[in-house]
């Protein structure tokens, strides 16, 4: 993968697409590269990224995602499912929610070789009900690392940005350093801020319009979940 340089986000937040949409719904400038990610959460206030080494030694923190495969892919969701189970998601018991909506739509350049090509990026959320994610693709991916968004002190409410930045950055040098690795520069997070506040407004959005039922489920879900990933504290209880 290329060097990123990401410029300041342009939100675009669209409306529900069909589950089975394809690539026309999202309009791609010519030249453009169309690239699919997704915020990959869990049922306990977690959030997956996947960290990588690049040619260059310099380390990046970016959600699961890739690049759209017309040869592959007949629709965008179709794509950010199959780059997820690629990435993360080779456990026998991993199940995978991705929800239509997008969440927002950013473009930016990377380099290739020496040649900046523009691309375009189309975020999803995602939600995990099963086994944890794992690193599937350990020869190109360093590990993936999960990082809790959300606190509970009588209701959900979701930690700072600059927390988030700095947990994450935290856990991947941890991570790089058990494999016995050096960093050339800082890590980059690749996650701009604008793009986890829409986040963040749709799971707020999400919250206010769920059923009661639904709520109880999820609720049971994740304590069924907790219990998997060994991770049950008091204040969840």
């Amino acid at each position: 993968m290329g060097k990123s340089e990401q410029r300041p986000l342009e939100q675009s937040f669209a409306a529900a697409i069909p589950l089975n949409g394809d690539a026309s719904a999202v309009v791609v400038p010519s030249g453009t590269k169309l690239k699919v990610s997704a915020f990959l959460e869990d049922l306990n206030g977690g959030v997956y990224l996947v960290v990588r080494q690049h040619k260059d030694g310099k380390v990046s923190i970016e959600l699961a995602g890739g690049a759209f495969e017309e040869e592959r892919d007949r629709n965008l969701l179709q794509a950010v499912r199959r780059e997820i189970d690629e990435e993360a998601c080779n456990t026998p018991f991993h199940v995978t929610t991705i929800f239509s909506n997008i969440i927002a739509e950013y473009q930016d350049r990377f380099s290739k070789d020496g040649i900046e090509i523009p691309r375009m990026t189309v975020v999803f959320r995602s939600v995990c009900w099963g086994s944890p994610p794992q690193n599937a693709i350990p020869d190109q991916h360093l590990g993936v690392i999960r990082v809790p968004v959300t606190t509970f002190s009588g209701q959900e409410t979701f930690r700072a940005y600059g927390d988030i930045k700095r947990d994450s950055i935290d856990k991947a040098e941890q991570l790089v350093q058990n494999q016995g690795r050096k960093i050339v520069g800082d890590i980059d997070f690749r996650v701009p801020e604008n793009l986890y506040m829409a986040y963040v407004d749709s799971r707020i959005k999400e919250n206010r319009q769920m059923h009661p039922f639904e709520r109880m489920q999820r609720f049971y879900a994740s304590r069924f979940q907790a219990l998997l990933y060994n991770d049950v504290s008091p204040e969840r209880m």
